[in-house]
């Protein structure tokens, strides 16, 4: 065994690396603005915080067993000792430093900060765990003795040189004597702790630990990595998007449609330049659908990081999340747009998309990175804007998972735009009220919502954008609503009173949207044996893969005949699509309120056009009820009700959408119960991160498990196959890694999600992934329809 000491003189790698960790910790945490009077915090006592924790993370590096490990021959027998671990450790050591540090301070939170560096410390290199879990098993006895092997390893004289450039004023060499001492206190103090945590509730503590974790890993794997890139702050002016839309003609309107977007972007132009930003850190964008609200989100959110620029010292990122996958690229290519034509160089530090199917691409103006090291940047969020999904930024929120929380300091202080936040569950909302309200009020952070049908997430403290927002709904009367609820229909006559309607109006395209797939394959294959030439058929639903859905809808698009389309709910993400006439299964309000917005959009009918809504039942219950939850569906029944005086088909005019959509939300809050947001509430205040990230989730898979399906639907297909079984033949974990994040975005164009109960054994691969051979497509796989059962 090579024999080496790392801490032999003060310019040793790990002493380089301590710095490098500590001046960048300082750097993150210096660029924060944050009201740390709410914790009863200074700013000098919170940057002492953060390099302490820096400089302490791998002081567990400096025993004999991590050297041994470090310096190991790949090619000899070598089996590492759990004393070659040094977060335990060094988690200690930090909990012994700060207490030094910290040991006059009696006021908030500064008295434990000890217990979250041990935290945060603890688990750098991994997921957090709960606090008192972390606690109670660094004082197991079964455990003592690793870490009693560790200290009798560490060389006191070299260790305390070390420490003596980076600690100059706390006793390293009493630690390695006392550590006992120092895990006894640990877990004395625990109790004390804990109950300081109940008495604070809410998220602050929270966000607090999380900030401070996420400033250490980020510095952490930057100075490992050497992978970094400098902010381009000055790229970004608060008027591309007036620039843009002069450039466009937008701003010249034509119609009457044209004229109403223009008058919604002056008025929230006008509120974002007059808002109280000290103050107001939640805005909401409420204004009916095929408004303009993308351009409009992105110019507001550009002047307010102008006006935090010049006012608040420091300049935000703009985070744009929403819900669904197939809008996000929709989004992304206005972001593109904008910046393309108003000279701004298209790269990734200005721009990024960032979801799980997204491309592993990351560029300056003077580099292209190599795959890892854009995959880390593309994570990190390191850009000026970033659009991704609300399971990227909420999973960032509500985890304990390391790789997701490295960003999380650059969601601090951040503009975060939500849009369609209405898809939210409301089972979360008082949690998101409670948790963005604080991440707002005390760390800086901006929210803008944006939808046609705000929900009621937020009580109190939100600036609506669009004061008026009142007269522009009541303006459009593109649409209206016939609701047939009161009684349901079978499925035989739900199909034969479409297929009546459609040879009635022979110019006009129809939208049908169901709650099954089942019943979409069925009421496709009922109206496609129609003989129209004159008719585009489309078939849309996630048992199609998303490359011969993203051709339909562009097929949609460009089409000249009169459509037919019949869909899942999946249309109501944003696709924008117009149609005639719509038929939608029963379902709750905000789902109808968007499939709305796909029924004259563009105002381009002399006449309205129509929404009809029925209760389709399979002869044992409503189709509805094997979708969604009862709530949701009993306050839409009653909000119809109330507003059509229970008359069947009495019509809704568009103008009455906004009345009807809150007191919808009124109804389901004044019904939700709070007991899910309550409970994570109470996780969040005490810390039990593992609890948080089992606890929260933003999809819920309808009880059933899923299995991802691979079909090889063409030559692209079967040449993908064949590279990923090559790469699942690579030995190195890395090598299949960094090998797969070459095909992913293309690979997953081919994947389709179906349940498990419904593949059968012959086309399972490995228990996450199946595939229909391209000599099986006939048997499991319909060109329209998709996957069969």
């Amino acid at each position: 065994m090579p024999s080496c000491n790392l801490f032999s003189h003060p310019g040793t790698a790990l002493l380089r690396h301590l710095g490098d960790v500590a001046q960048t910790s300082r750097d993150i945490a210096c660029s924060k603005e944050i009201a740390l009077e709410t914790l009863g915090l200074s700013h000098t006592q919170f940057i002492s915080f953060v390099e302490t924790v820096a400089v302490a993370h791998d002081f567990g590096k400096s025993t004999r067993y991590f050297q041994e490990y470090l310096l190991h021959r790949p090619d000899e027998q070598y089996s590492r000792p759990l004393e070659a671990n040094h977060g335990a450790l060094s988690a200690i050591f930090a909990y012994y430093v700060l207490q030094h540090i910290f040991r006059d301070h009696t006021i908030g939170i500064a008295p434990y900060l000890p217990y979250i560096g041990f935290l945060i410390i603890k688990r750098h290199h991994g997921d957090l765990k709960d606090v008192k879990n972390e606690i109670e098993d660094a004082v197991d006895p079964d455990k003592l003795g690793v870490i009693d092997n560790q200290i009798a390893s560490i060389d006191p004289v070299e260790l305390q040189r070390l420490y003596a450039t980076l600690l100059p004023n706390v006793p390293v060499d009493t630690f390695l004597r006392s550590y006992r001492d120092v895990l006894y206190r640990l877990n004395a103090d625990k109790f004390a702790f804990d109950k300081w945590l109940r008495a604070t509730s809410g998220p602050t503590a929270c966000i607090f630990s999380l900030l401070c974790y996420s400033i250490l890993i980020s510095a952490d794997k930057t100075e490992a990595s050497g992978v970094s890139v400098e902010r381009r702050v000055s790229t970004l002016t608060k008027n591309l998007v007036d620039r843009y839309r002069e450039n466009e003609g937008f701003d010249q309107a034509t119609t009457d449609i044209n004229r109403v977007r223009n008058a919604i972007y002056d008025d929230v132009m006008r509120s974002i330049e007059s808002i109280n930003i000290a103050q107001t850190k939640i805005m909401s964008l409420t204004a009916p659908t095929g408004t303009g609200k993308t351009l409009t989100a992105l110019s507001a959110a550009l002047k307010l990081r102008q006006r935090i620029c010049e006012t608040r010292g420091y300049c935000p990122r703009i985070v744009y999340s929403l819900p669904f996958l197939s809008i996000i690229d929709q989004n992304f290519e206005v972001v593109e747009d904008v910046l393309a034509r108003s000279g701004v160089p298209m790269t990734s530090d200005v721009a990024l998309k960032h979801h799980h199917l997204a491309d592993v691409f990351y560029a300056t103006v003077d580099n292209e990175f190599a795959l890892d090291a854009a995959q880390f940047l593309i994570e990190g969020w390191n850009s000026e804007i970033v659009v991704t999904t609300f399971v990227q930024f909420f999973h960032s929120l509500f985890t304990n998972k390391n790789r997701s929380l490295r960003k999380f300091h650059n969601i601090v202080n951040s503009i975060v735009i939500l849009d369609e936040v209405q898809a939210i569950p409301h089972k979360y909302w008082h949690l998101l009220n409670d948790f963005l309200v604080v991440l707002g009020a005390c760390f800086g952070t901006y929210i803008i919502l944006i939808t046609a049908t705000q929900p009621l997430i937020f009580q109190r403290n939100v600036e609506e954008l669009l004061p008026e927002k009142d007269k522009y709904f009541e303006h459009f009367n593109r649409t209206r609503l016939y609701p047939y609820v009161g009684a349901a229909r079978s499925f035989a006559e739900f199909t034969t009173k479409i297929q009546d309607d459609i040879a009635q109006n022979p110019t006009k395209s129809f939208l049908i949207v169901l709650n099954t797939i089942r019943c979409a394959r069925l009421m496709y294959a009922c109206l496609a044996q129609a003989d129209d030439e004159s008719s585009t058929h489309c078939y849309l639903s996630t048992h199609v893969t998303p490359k011969e859905r993203s051709e339909r809808i562009q097929e949609i698009k460009q089409s000249t005949k009169r459509k037919v389309i019949v869909s899942t709910q999946l249309i109501e993400a944003g696709v924008d699509i117009d149609v005639d006439i719509v038929y939608r299964d029963f379902g709750p309000l905000d789902s109808i309120n968007q499939v709305s917005g796909r029924c004259n959009r563009n105002d381009r009918n002399e006449t309205q056009g129509v929404v009809n809504i029925y209760r389709i039942n399979d002869g044992r219950r409503d189709i509805y009820s094997y979708i969604y939850d009862g709530l949701p569906m009993d306050k839409t029944f009653d909000t119809l009700n109330a507003h059509t005086d229970g008359i069947e088909g009495a019509v809704v005019e568009e103008a009455s959408f906004l009345k009807l959509i809150n007191d919808y939300f009124s109804k389901i809050k004044r019904a939700l119960s709070t007991d899910t947001s309550k409970e994570l509430l109470q996780r969040i205040t005490k810390l039990e991160f593992e609890h948080i990230y089992d606890e929260f989730k933003l999809i819920d898979e309808a009880g059933y498990e899923k299995l991802d399906l691979f079909v090889e639907l063409d030559a692209r297909a079967q040449e993908l196959w064949q590279r990923y079984e090559h790469i699942q033949c690579l030995t190195d974990k890395r090598d299949r890694y960094r090998a797969f994040l070459q095909i992913k975005r293309d690979f997953y164009d081919y994947v389709i999600s179906v349940p498990v109960r419904d593949v059968p054994d012959e086309i399972h691969e490995s228990e996450y992934l199946g595939r229909i051979p391209n000599e099986m497509l006939e048997i499991y796989y319909d060109d329209t329809t998709g996957f069969k059962r």
